[in-house]
């Protein structure tokens, strides 16, 4: 038997299952129940949903969140479902159980089929988007997707490949100077975080960058270093650097006490400071500067911060490799006792992702690398629910279609679309429209792009020869 609390809900939903089922074991350990989710005519692949734990006496226990997408699916759609616990096994031929085979072919057996109703979610249409602040990780905040260009006015800087050398334009493209960080070799050996390692390259390798508006010539990056003790890669963390003089000279970060410099996780910053996050396990702490790096002072992530409600989180630091991938990150809110609370279900975020505050203490959270491309806080992010949008014209459905998906200052969402035929295609959705339409200006494929200052910009020199000068592009948000 198999009990789901609530046995209805939309995508996002968090599911607690319970139940009885006999028991199955593994090298001698309970094993448990892969579920299985199936719709008039679809049926998901088991494990795709995940799985549910077993004690020795049979009892089951789990949870799991109601998908908008099944690889074997596509897009699911409100209405009456079956859920039913499913296991692989291997038995001989002659067994009194192989009849059961047919029921999902050679080698799965299901029980306990219980009904679910998906209802359905929030429609696009139906939400005022009205951004009064949109905060990505795109910049300080990624280190899996390193910033593809920075941008303040007329102030660029950008890393021509990934972990290709850094330009600097002070006039809008028209003219660049190389962006040294050589000079954090030493500073960085010092501090028991080489920038160069054997087997490495001889130079800095940046892993994002971050401009403070109000401070023009002040430059917050962050590069890679690895443990001294080791002198090799895995681990390589992510360190913290900034220039007060557009990089003529560079100076690392202070440390927070009781922190070290691989505890560092990324930049944020707002139009009073830039702030350096440090996380260790639970504990969250800050160095903020309001004078461009002039001068810093540590704060506790609650009082650095404290005009906000809803912030990212300290990007989960050192990457080893094959060893073990990176953790979720973080969107933090703030609860009425004034701490700083991690928000659930918000996984994985790979490439940009923005945070979007709007009126009335609502907020999106915006991510193509997400089972929920976009989800919706009325409560200022204690709780999110996905958000329904129209399936682009063309796009695949057999997985979320977004190759990009990004809000731009006007309220409209901006997506690369996987197409099911041909190549991806660029589209916008409007406030309030009910269905997408083609983006009117020739789009890179491709190409990263950065969305700020009022619009898109991007790199069109080949990735292929890093020390070719950039090339930049840029259409306005208002063209879209």
């Amino acid at each position: 038997m198999l009990h789901l609390h609530p046995d209805h809900g939309a995508a996002g939903t968090v599911i607690h299952v319970s139940g009885w089922a006999p028991l199955t074991t593994v090298i001698g350990e309970p094993f448990g129940y892969e579920l299985d989710w199936q719709e008039p005519g679809k049926r998901a692949v088991a494990g795709q949903l995940g799985q549910v734990q077993q004690q020795w006496n049979g009892d089951l226990t789990g949870t799991f969140q109601v998908p908008a997408f099944l690889p074997s699916m596509g897009e699911l759609s409100a209405g009456p479902a079956t859920l039913d616990l499913a296991y692989v096994f291997v038995s001989n031929p002659q067994s009194a159980l192989a009849p059961l085979h047919s029921s999902r072919g050679a080698g799965f057996i299901t029980i306990a089929p219980t009904q679910f109703v998906d209802t359905s979610s929030p429609e696009w249409s139906n939400l005022a988007i009205i951004p009064r602040h949109i905060a990505s990780n795109q910049n300080g905040l990624s280190f899996a997707a390193p910033t593809p260009l920075a941008v303040n006015g007329q102030h660029l800087v950008i890393q021509s490949a990934y972990h290709g050398p850094l330009w600097q334009s002070y006039n809008g493209g028209q003219s660049w100077q190389p962006l040294s960080l050589q000079s954090l070799i030493p500073l960085s050996n010092a501090a028991g975080f080489p920038a160069v390692w054997p087997g490495n390259s001889t130079s800095v390798q940046a892993t994002s960058i971050t401009l403070d508006p109000a401070y023009p010539h002040s430059l917050f990056v962050a590069f890679s270093g690895v443990l001294k003790k080791y002198d090799q890669a895995p681990p390589v963390y992510n360190l913290p650097a900034f220039s007060t003089n557009a990089g003529g000279s560079w100076q690392l970060v202070p440390v927070p006490s009781g922190m070290v410099l691989g505890d560092f996780g990324g930049f944020y910053h707002t139009s009073q400071a830039v702030y350096a996050l440090f996380s260790n396990g639970s504990l969250t702490e800050t160095e903020e500067t309001s004078n461009g790096g002039q001068s810093w002072s540590q704060q506790s992530l609650s009082a650095a911060v404290n005009h906000a409600t809803l912030i990212w989180g300290a990007v989960p630091n050192q990457n080893n490799g094959q060893m073990g991938g990176f953790s979720p990150q973080l969107v933090l809110y703030k609860n009425n006792q004034g701490d700083w609370t991690p928000t659930a279900h918000v996984g994985l975020l790979e490439g940009p992702s923005d945070l979007v505050r709007l009126p009335h203490h609502q907020a999106l959270l915006v991510s193509s690398s997400t089972s929920y491309p976009v989800q919706f806080s009325r409560n200022g992010g204690k709780t999110w629910q996905n958000i329904q949008l129209p399936t682009p014209p063309g796009a695949t459905t057999q997985q979320s279609p977004y190759q990009t998906l990004q809000l731009l200052p006007s309220g409209s969402l901006l997506a690369d679309v996987i197409e099911s035929q041909g190549p991806n295609a660029w589209f916008v959705l409007p406030p309030h429209a009910q269905q997408w339409q083609p983006v009117p200006v020739a789009l890179p494929q491709n190409t990263p792009i950065t969305v700020g200052n009022k619009g898109i910009w991007w790199n069109s020199s080949s990735a292929e020869s890093p020390q070719a000068l950039p090339i930049i592009h840029h259409v306005l948000d208002k063209d879209l």
